[in-house]
């Protein structure tokens, strides 16, 4: 058991809870992510919010041409994680 993880068969609850996407490259996260974001309309924060970040500017939730959303950070690095 992980401390600060909920068990998933208890049922999500927004107003406690905080979903966490783990990534493991080449396990078919990318494509959870697409149906995450797009099917569900999920908010992403990664390394795609990265281009739309200013360098001091506050957090905002851009929209990509295909209806993807994302916060404008880049959380593949320390400079971005700092900026959320």
């Amino acid at each position: 058991q992980l401390d600060g993880y909920s068990e998933m068969v208890k049922p999500y609850d927004p107003d406690r809870e905080l979903p966490v996407f783990w990534h493991v490259p080449k396990s078919g996260g990318t494509t959870l992510q697409d149906l995450m974001m797009h099917c569900i309309g999920m908010v992403g924060a990664n390394e795609i919010g990265g281009p739309y970040a200013a360098d001091t500017g506050s957090l905002k939730v851009v929209r990509l041409e295909n209806g993807n959303r994302y916060v404008n950070v880049d959380m593949s690095n320390e400079v971005g994680i700092a900026h959320a």
